[in-house]
């Protein structure tokens, strides 16, 4: 800051010097571009004025404007992330601090939904007036029980998509034949009055008996927890690691999150306004060449602190 001074005050004196220099060779008879002594003085002060008195107080109104756009990107930034998602430390996970653990979320998620999914399936939903659609036989029985389909609030009323690697949904290839649903008790005391072969060839459909519909319930598993993992890793790697914001549309019976609203502001948008401040508040000091310019700019050493604090062990 000193240094900056003193350069701004030879300057001035160098400037006076050349001034004296004009006047005193042209009083010599040398040849000089005429200048009048009212014009130069006029534009020493102009000079003066403006770099100790203008620039200043328009850098320090620079600077309380950027402390105020570096206020309001913080709380924007530190709103980031899954609106209710709290990690192991008991904050809101903004980025990504732990990979295993978040692809394993993933995963824990898809489980949620997949029994969400298979609770519908046996128990159809009310509110919307949706019967089961399981055979009767197949989500009576303790194989189908065993997976421990549970309600997910607002599961269909969200429109999630469920259709994953499949040309059709698993409420519709596991939807029980009618026909099957209605003679299956009958068939089993009485082969012809329950449909003959024809209940047979039908039981033989996947959906129509146990073990074909546990099959398609683990298929629907996989696939399920492939796109819930996947989705989550693509986010991530989008933002280098931070977390778009987003809020929870509907949780599972602990309070876990299962479906998660389309993504509000963009992870990478947040990590390329991040990076720009930094650099733009850095480029703060390099350029501080004035008197009280270092009060108004705001402390880079906070600033830090508070975007990174959370990674400090």
């Amino acid at each position: 800051m000193e240094t900056n001074k003193t350069k701004k005050l030879a300057l001035l004196i160098i400037a006076v010097f050349t001034v004296f220099l004009i006047f005193n060779n042209e009083s010599k008879g040398q040849q000089f571009v005429p200048v009048k002594d009212a014009e130069v003085i006029g534009l020493l002060k102009q000079l003066v004025k403006k770099e100790f008195e203008l620039d200043p107080a328009a850098r320090e109104i620079a600077g309380i404007n950027l402390n105020n756009m570096n206020d309001f990107i913080i709380q924007t930034l530190k709103t980031m992330g899954r609106k209710g998602d709290i990690n192991d430390t008991g904050e809101l996970n903004v980025f990504v601090n732990n990979w295993r653990n978040f692809s394993l979320e993933g995963q824990y998620r898809a489980e949620d939904l997949w029994r969400g999914i298979l609770y519908v399936g046996a128990y159809g939903n009310q509110q919307l007036e949706i019967p089961p659609l399981l055979c009767d036989h197949i989500r009576n029985s303790p194989a189908f029980r065993s997976l421990l389909p549970r309600e997910v609030n607002n599961l269909i009323q969200s429109k999630i998509r469920r259709k994953v690697n499949a040309l059709e949904e698993y409420l519709v290839t596991s939807k029980c034949d009618s026909f099957v649903n209605e003679n299956y008790e009958t068939f089993l005391n009485d082969f012809n009055a329950g449909g003959g072969w024809e209940m047979f060839e039908k039981l033989s459909q996947p959906q129509n008996n146990v073990f074909g519909a546990i099959n398609l319930a683990m298929d629907e598993l996989e696939r399920q927890r492939q796109i819930e993992e996947q989705s989550d890793l693509q986010e991530a790697n989008s933002g280098s690691g931070y977390l778009g914001r987003r809020q929870c549309l509907s949780s599972g019976p602990a309070g876990q999150c299962v479906i998660w609203s389309n993504v509000n502001i963009p992870a990478n948008l947040a990590v390329e306004t991040l990076g720009a401040l930094i650099n733009q508040n850095l480029a703060w000091f390099v350029t501080t060449d004035e008197a009280g310019e270092d009060s108004s700019a705001v402390n880079i050493v906070e600033l830090i602190e508070e975007i990174f604090g959370r990674i400090a062990p």
